[in-house]
Order: structure tokens, then sequence, then C-alpha cells
């Protein structure tokens, strides 16, 4: 499993995972809501990947994923994950849509990350492997 202290849901920013190519970047506040980006990886060619958006309600944070790595659109890819001020964890099961953000056997399930830098321009620069900059624009 991977460790988290995800502060970027509070106020933006950029987290990896301990092992070190995972990504997770969050743009925005909580009263508008968050533009994210994550990168779960699973080896040189094996990973999850897309964009969409979050809100942040107590200690859960829900999550709408809409572009692959690609950034072709997908759709149905709704989960909430726990945010208790100090880690994201993302749930042990994920809808069937948010296989389109993965490569055969790669999963979004049970990821958290870890807080590498606070606040948007942090998010802004956060690289992924097909899209470019995660949290960009």
């Amino acid at each position: 499993m991977r460790v988290a202290l995800p502060a970027c849901l509070l106020l933006a920013g950029c987290s990896v995972s301990q092992a070190g190519s995972d990504a997770f970047c969050a743009r925005g506040n909580r009263a508008s809501g968050y533009k994210v980006g994550m990168l779960v990886t699973f080896g040189a060619s094996s990973q999850c990947e897309g964009t969409g958006s979050a809100r942040l309600a107590g200690e859960t944070a829900a999550f709408t994923l809409s572009r692959d790595g690609d950034g072709d659109a997908i759709a149905g890819c709704r989960f909430s994950a726990q945010f208790d001020g100090n880690a994201l964890a993302l749930p042990g099961s994920v809808p069937a849509a948010c296989a389109a953000l993965c490569s055969d056997r790669a999963s979004l399930a049970g990821a958290s990350f870890a807080l590498v830098e606070p606040g948007n321009a942090a998010a802004a620069s956060a690289q992924g492997r097909s899209v470019r900059r995660l949290c960009e624009g």
C-alpha cells in the first residue's frame, strides 16, 4: 500500500507515493472544488492515469475522473476516497468504468499518496506519463 499526506486537498498541491513514480495533484479550493490528476504505476509499462475533478466534504473526497492518459473522455469513473487530514486513501474497489484509465492488470483501487509540495503552482507542474501536466490549466 502507498503512504499519503495529501494536504493538497485542503490547499492544493502535488504528492507522490513512496514508490516514487506515482503522482497525485489537486488545484483549486474547498469551496469551488479541485481539478485533479493521478498516476498509479505498476512497473515500466503498467499504469493508471487520468484527470478530472474532486470535492471535499469532511473526511470524504468525491472524485470524478473524466479523461484517460491519452486525453480521451471516459464516463462513470466516480468514487469516494477517505481523507483524514493527513492521508488520502482510495477505496479497495473502484467502479468498472475506471478500468478505462488503466492498462491490463492495473487498478486505482487501494492507492494512496504522500505530499511533496503544497500549492497550486506545485500541482500545475505535476507530470504524468502520457499526460504532460496532470493538473495543467
